[in-house]
């Protein structure tokens, strides 16, 4: 083997061996340990802002939100524990503010994931102008955002913020972009940490969403005491109506719909029940514990016994929508797979007038593809929500319910006169006209010397999982539909309605 001895330089300059390699290592010092600091720096930014894979870190959680710019859980965490530290030193108090983006579900099915993201930019924006620049603002979940507010924090403040983030706004796609909105506060001398902060916030929000009535807008919940055991019971009655479903415990009852003059059945109108403990519990008993998905569910649980049923009795019926359900991208299909193949003419779809429709055009094109069937609409209540008129243009109907609260005043001057407009409404649009929660024989006479055709309440006939015997086929359909279908003023299904 050969070994480099010496090197000779300028200027008869001789460098042994050794005196070489002392020299090799010092310029390779001084040339790579630069480059290397500088590359483990842009690694350590990288990873930073980089939201961990899930199947390559199965169990980390990301510090930093590539999609909207903001602070992870961690980060979130981290910081709500430094924020309770600093406000009990200083005697002060602090916020912590959970909210969740509503419809993020139905936006990623219309407009894809790229769509969603979108919806979730704008949300992070709309958060951060919103709760002020001395506010910390994070992404803590797909479509949950966490504030943090610090002295001072009054309660002003809070409830100014929940209103805020209650309005809506339009955001990238047309759809309104809301917010459910839970809080939790902190003052001096109370125990909670900043862990438990968090965890109070959250519960308040899951309240929020409970209490929120299937169609009603965003509403927004703050913690107190004996929230953990109202929300706790709430959650063991909702597994409960999600075990019904399964267990097919979730049952439908129909109530006959009858002409005026002959007293004869024309129609039925399927209502939802939840048979427990031996007993037919109505919606108004329940409703409210269901979430969007378990709507859809109940709405097409009703649907397929409604198909059933009028395959045996020959009779035309009614199945009430949820509007959280009709918006849906595949409301339609779903319509469609649950009913079957024809009969498309037996069916009544009927829309609650008080249950707010966020997107009318989606709600006009899943009806207009449904009519083209065959199928009929119907408005319930008409007449008790702000945008009665605005429906007749905007949505493909045939059906006018009456709603019950008009027909208990209509033996009164004041009430016949506020029918009579109903109905002369109804005419000019060539819509049939229902009235329904007729339970006096003398409300039975004013409707029917007023021409309202069809009718139904307690005087005619109680939902029962019996259907009515049929009396005679039913009345001829020519242009707009005459059929009636009923649904009752106090229940939301393809969202389930109480007793008329």
């Amino acid at each position: 083997m050969t070994v480099l001895t010496a090197v000779r330089l300028v200027d008869g300059v001789v460098l042994s061996g050794d005196e070489v390699a002392v020299a090799l290592v010092a310029v390779a010092t001084l040339v790579l340990v630069p480059v290397l600091l500088v590359l483990a720096l842009l690694h350590d930014r990288r990873r930073l802002h980089r939201t961990p894979e899930p199947d390559v870190v199965p169990h980390s959680t990301p510090t930093w939100d590539d999609l909207t710019g903001l602070p992870g859980r961690v980060e979130t965490q981290a910081h709500v524990g430094a924020a309770h530290a600093r406000a009990r030193q200083a005697l002060g108090r602090m916020a912590v503010v959970v909210v969740d983006v509503q419809r993020l579900h139905e936006v990623n099915g219309r407009h894809g994931r790229t769509g969603g993201d979108l919806l979730l930019r704008s949300a992070a924006d709309r958060l951060v102008a919103v709760a002020g620049s001395r506010a910390f603002v994070a992404r803590t979940g797909g479509d949950q955002f966490t504030v943090v507010l610090e002295e001072p924090v009054t309660d002003a403040d809070l409830l100014g913020l929940a209103r805020d983030l209650g309005t809506a706004v339009t955001g990238p796609h047309g759809e309104e972009l809301r917010f459910w909105v839970g809080a939790s506060v902190w003052s001096p001398g109370e125990p909670a940490d900043g862990e438990q902060l968090l965890a109070d916030a959250e519960l308040a929000l899951a309240q929020a969403r409970c209490a929120r009535r299937p169609g009603e807008a965003p509403s927004s919940a703050f913690y107190e005491a004996p929230l953990r055991d109202r929300v706790e019971r709430r959650e063991r009655l909702r597994r409960d109506l999600l075990s019904a479903v399964d267990d097919g415990d979730i049952v439908a009852v129909f109530q006959p719909v009858s002409d005026t003059t002959t007293l004869d059945v024309v129609g039925l109108e399927a209502l939802a029940r939840w048979h427990r403990s031996g007993l037919l519990l109505e919606p108004a008993q329940w409703w409210d514990l269901a979430d969007e998905d378990l709507v859809a569910r109940i709405g097409l649980l009703v649907l397929r016994a409604a198909r059933a049923v009028t395959e045996r009795s020959g009779l035309p019926v009614a199945v009430n929508v949820a509007s959280t359900h009709l918006e849906q991208p595949d409301f339609v299909a779903a319509v469609e797979e649950a009913w079957g193949e024809g009969l498309w003419d037996r069916l009544t779809l009927e829309i609650t007038e008080s249950d707010a429709l966020a997107d009318v055009v989606a709600a006009e094109r899943a009806l207009s593809r449904l009519v083209a069937r065959g199928v009929r609409v119907a408005i319930d209540d008409f007449g008790t929500g702000y945008n009665s008129l605005a429906r007749l243009g905007s949505l493909p109907l045939h059906v006018l319910k009456v709603d019950r609260s008009f027909v208990q005043r209509v033996v009164t001057t004041e009430g016949a006169a506020v029918v009579q407009a109903i109905v002369s409404l109804a005419r000019a649009h060539r819509l049939d006209v229902v009235a329904e929660g007729v339970e006096e024989p003398e409300q039975l006479a004013a409707l029917s010397a007023m021409g309202v055709p069809t009718v139904q309440g307690f005087l005619l006939g109680r939902p029962s999982r019996t259907v009515p015997r049929r009396a005679h086929a039913a009345p001829p359909l020519g242009g707009r539909a005459r059929t009636a279908p009923g649904h009752p003023a106090r229940d939301p299904v393809l969202s389930p309605a109480a007793s008329a």
